[in-house]
């Protein structure tokens, strides 16, 4: 803001300076020459959402996945939000792998629970060619529980971007439109009426473009490590498929993605699902991975030891050898030595140690038969 203001403020008054009548063309010279200098605009990448991007990849911070916190603040709100009515979208958003405009053109008949199917068809495709995206058990558990309310429908698959806006900053991302904060206000009132007190989800940002695309994807890449089976999945072809959706998320994420369920549900019932078969999210560390964990610390904290060891003898030598070095020095009666003080030296180094050790009550009873 600042950078176009003092921009369109050097413009006029160059035009000031150097404007000319239109008859005689003579330079009117209405203010002096500007001086003002606008520095190079600066373009602040988004921070990320989560703590899993890779910082360093500028990919990573201008286009971030969501973290579990908000996809989980996401599902929850819209489970509630005008009644439940447009969960069916975000279901099929964030765990089917369709884009927006697929949702909207996608029939409620298209998912096939007994499959374990979602039917995209060329018509409801952005490619134009029809394809069938793997669902998996969360998402067969959600989309059968809307089935049994009656929440299953089409008109829950085509949301406005009005009502999305308004879920979306309910859940506590940014909104900068008037209404869409009047409307998430009088929709929570709404709610509390209904006794549902929504927490104060508080991201401090808006909600990013194209996120839940992107934590589709980054999700599904984790869950299976196949560029191939992800963009299939996804309905893209792997040349299109960013390299960067792999480090958006991590394995930690994927694992707690794929079991995720709306709060409501779980509060209400023991719901238990298990990770897709074939998954790539188990642990690296296996009972051998750990068994050689375990040797290999204990060899790296022998090997400090050894080196820690070598360190201390090697600084004790120095200062051996330095304290060494200055004793030769003040007995050959270097510079700032004096005679008394070496003097002094030569007496304590002569003196027997029991003189040394006597106590000044001995020395006084010594010295008393001299005195008499």
């Amino acid at each position: 803001m600042t950078h176009r203001f003092l921009a369109c403020a050097r413009a006029f008054k160059n035009w000031m300076h150097e404007s000319k009548d239109p008859v005689t063309q003579i330079n009117r010279n209405w203010c002096p020459k500007c001086t003002i200098e606008t520095p190079a605009e600066m373009k602040f990448a988004r921070k990320a959402n989560n703590e899993t991007a890779a910082d360093s990849d500028p990919e990573c911070v201008r286009n971030p996945a969501l973290s579990i916190p908000q996809v989980q603040a996401l599902i929850d709100v819209a489970w509630v939000a005008y009644e439940g009515k447009f969960a069916p979208f975000y279901v099929h958003g964030f765990w089917c792998g369709s884009r927006a405009k697929e949702i909207s053109r996608t029939g409620v008949t298209a998912f096939n629970s007994q499959d374990g199917v979602l039917a995209v068809s060329e018509n409801a495709a952005k490619t134009d060619q029809a394809r069938e995206s793997e669902v998996y058990p969360n998402t067969i558990t959600m989309v059968e529980a809307l089935r049994f309310a009656e929440l299953y429908t089409a008109k829950g698959l085509r949301p406005n971007p009005h009502h999305r806006a308004t879920i979306q900053h309910l859940a506590g991302f940014i909104a900068k439109d008037r209404h869409v904060v009047a409307a998430a206000d009088c929709e929570r009132g709404r709610l509390a009426t209904r006794g549902i007190v929504l927490p104060p989800y508080n991201w401090g940002g808006p909600y990013p473009k194209n996120a839940m695309r992107r934590t589709a994807l980054s999700m599904h890449y984790k869950l299976f490590l196949n560029v191939g089976l992800t963009t299939g999945w996804g309905g893209n072809s792997p040349g299109v498929f960013k390299e960067f959706y792999k480090r958006l998320v991590t394995k930690a994420d994927a694992r707690e993605y794929w079991v995720m369920l709306p709060t409501w549900l779980k509060e209400k019932a023991d719901i238990r699902v298990e990770l897709p078969k074939g998954h790539k999210l188990d642990s690296a560390i296996t009972e051998d991975v750990k068994t050689a964990v375990s040797a290999a610390c204990k060899a790296m904290n022998t090997l400090q030891q050894e080196v820690s060891s070598a360190t201390e003898a090697h600084r004790l030598a120095a200062k051996l050898s330095k304290s060494n070095a200055c004793r030769s020095k003040n007995s050959s009666g270097g510079p700032g030595t004096s005679s008394a003080k070496i003097e002094s030296q030569k007496v304590l180094a002569i003196a027997p140690e029991s003189s040394v050790a006597e106590s000044p009550t001995e020395i006084q009873a010594q010295m008393q038969p001299a005195a008499a």
